[in-house]
Order: C-alpha cells, then structure tokens, then sequence
C-alpha cells in the first residue's frame, strides 16, 4: 500500500459536531469521499484542542486517507478515527491518556527534506 498517493477522491471536508472523548471536549473533522471501486467512504478524525501539538510536515507525503489535510487542520494526535462504508463501520478510539516524561533529546531533529 502507497500511502503517498490517495486511494480515495475526496467529495467534501469540514468541521462536524464536536464529541466526549475520555471526558475531553474534541473538535472532529469530516472527509466524504469515494473510493477507486466507486463505494461512499465517510472518515472521520476527533481531537482534543490540548493535546500536545506536532508537526504536520512529518505528515505532509501521508495522503491515502487524507492524513496529511488532517494533521495540517488538527496539528494534534487525533484520539478517535472512523472509516464508514455502506458495508462496515471501523473507528479507532483512545481508551487511556497516560503522561510520560520523555528526554529531551528525543525531540532533536535532523535536516530531512519534505
């Protein structure tokens, strides 16, 4: 599977109602689309506007599912995904936030070209 490139054409994005999540108050974005075997692809991505953020470029060449326009919108983690099919609903949701400390070090970043 090539993530660089967008299985799906999308129809419409926009913000939709925002949900509880873990007792977070989470803005969630829509993505209409349809799919190379013509089936309605509905995705859906919900965050909490305090999370830590991140850096949407780390993202930018992830565009099968619209995971780039997402994390270029959010530039946050997203705590619940749903992909709806006429066949099938799949949704990832978080179920647990746990804070770590984590070296600074971690976050030093090498030239990488996007």
């Amino acid at each position: 599977m090539n993530t660089k490139e967008n299985s799906l054409k999308l129809l419409s994005e926009g913000k939709i109602k925002n949900q509880k999540i873990l007792d977070l108050d989470c803005q969630c974005y829509e993505f209409k689309a349809i799919s190379k075997y013509e089936q309605k692809v509905i995705l859906n991505y919900c965050y909490n506007t305090e999370s830590p953020k991140i850096n949407p470029k780390f993202y930018s060449n992830h565009k099968d599912f619209f995971l780039n326009k997402y994390f270029e919108l959010a530039k946050r983690p997203y705590l619940k995904f749903s992909l709806e099919t006429e066949e099938f609903k799949l949704t990832y949701l978080a179920t647990e936030l746990t804070e770590k400390k984590i070296e600074k070090k971690k976050f030093e970043l090498n030239e990488v070209n996007y």
